[in-house]
This record gives C-alpha cells, structure tokens and sequence, in this order.
C-alpha cells in the first residue's frame, strides 16, 4: 500500500514535470510619443497679410483695406485671433485667422525673398531697432531720400544719423498704417494717403521687387514723391 501510493505520487510529479509550461503573456509596444506641443501664441501685435482682410466682431464686421495694418491681439483661440485695429477709426474688435496675418520677424536678407507683408515686417523692426546696416543691405541701388541733396544709399545713410534721424523713427508707424500699391512701376508705398489722399504732403516710404528680391526704394519728404511713380 505505501509502495503504491509512493507510485503514484512520483508518476503524479513526473507528469506534472512533462506538462507543457505557459508561454509568458506578450509585452505590449510602447506607446508612441506624444505629439510635438504646438508652440503657444505669443505676439501682442499682428499685421495684416493681404488687403482685405475681414474682421470679424459679434454683430458687424469691417473690413481691412490695405495690406500690412497693425492689428493689437487681445486673445488667442485655437486658430483665429480676436484682435483690435489700432489704426482704425473707432479701434474695431473682432476675429482673423491666423493665416491672414504676419507676426514672425525675420531678418531682412531673408524676408526679402518672400512676400511683402514678411519684408515689411523685417524692415519695420530694423527701423524700430535703428539698425541702419540691416536697412542699407535692403536699399535699391538708386534709393532716393530727398530732392535738395545728392541721392543714393551712401548719402541716406548720412542723413539718417543726421539732419534726418527723425525719418527713421517714424517709418514703423508709417508703415502700420498699411501699405497699397501706386499704381505705377510695381511700387508700393506706406501710408496709403500717399495714393488715396490727394495733396498729401507728408513723410512716405516705397518699396519694389528687384533682382534680389523686395527692396526699399524711397523714404522721402513730400517734394520729391510725385516724380517717383507718376
């Protein structure tokens, strides 16, 4: 009897030792990483990138005429900026896609290769900066800056840290105030009164695309600006 039950419990083991073991439960992938956080919005000011553009607020809307207008954000929500016209009569609010603006700022000798608004931007932020050098690398070949003293990008470049400093301070917001074409010669010019107002006699400023890319073309005081597009 207890040789048999001694049987039974190693053929018991022995059998128990045959039996297949489990395979061990698979690992699971690792899990993908998360995708890159889009960066958060954080420029106070944007300018509009084409004419055109609609401003969007709760019970009208109102059009924005001209390219390159400053616009202050007062909120950011997902796609659209809800944003205030600063050169608007009445300083309207309302909303615009992100794609209809410019806010990046990036060196002139790049933005000279893209479009418009980009390049104005570039140059508003070299004027702002007062860095003359930047503003000389972007300057046409024949640049003019006034019609009583000799003309070129050497003699402006005096001019500005001289009898007329106060040009360059004043082109930022100038050219917040839009910019539109003349009409004539593939200029463009800031502020759109140059165009739009006649008899305006005041400080303008003008660009084309040459070879390089766009290019300053003038900064001039109200004398000289007839001869430039008409």
């Amino acid at each position: 009897m207890h040789r048999a039950a001694t049987l039974a419990v190693a053929a018991l083991l022995a059998g128990m030792g045959c039996a297949p073991r489990p395979r061990p439960a698979p690992v699971p992938p690792p899990a993908p990483p998360p995708p890159p956080a889009t960066p958060a919005f954080t420029a106070a000011e944007v300018w509009t990138a084409q004419p055109g553009v609609v401003l969007r607020g709760d019970s009208s809307s109102t059009t924005l005429p001209w390219m390159f207008m400053r616009l202050a954000v007062v909120r950011v929500d997902s796609s659209e900026l809800v944003v205030r016209c600063m050169v608007c009569r009445g300083f309207p609010q309302g909303r615009v896609p992100r794609d209809r603006v410019v806010y990046e700022v990036r060196g002139v000798a790049d933005a000279q290769k893209l479009e418009l608004p980009d390049f104005a931007l570039a140059v508003r932020d070299a004027a702002r900066r007062r860095d003359l050098e930047a503003l000389r690398r972007v300057m046409s070949r024949d640049f003019v800056y006034s019609l009583d003293y000799p003309e070129g990008v050497l003699e402006a470049m005096a001019a500005w840290q001289g009898r007329r400093s106060g040009d360059i301070e004043r082109l930022p917001g100038l050219l917040d105030r839009g910019i539109v074409s003349t009409g004539g010669g593939g200029i463009w010019a800031a502020p759109p009164e140059f165009v739009t107002q006649r008899g305006y006699a005041d400080l303008r400023a003008g660009f084309r695309r040459g070879p390089n890319g766009w290019e300053l073309t003038f900064l001039v005081r109200p004398e000289i600006a007839e001869g430039l597009v008409h």
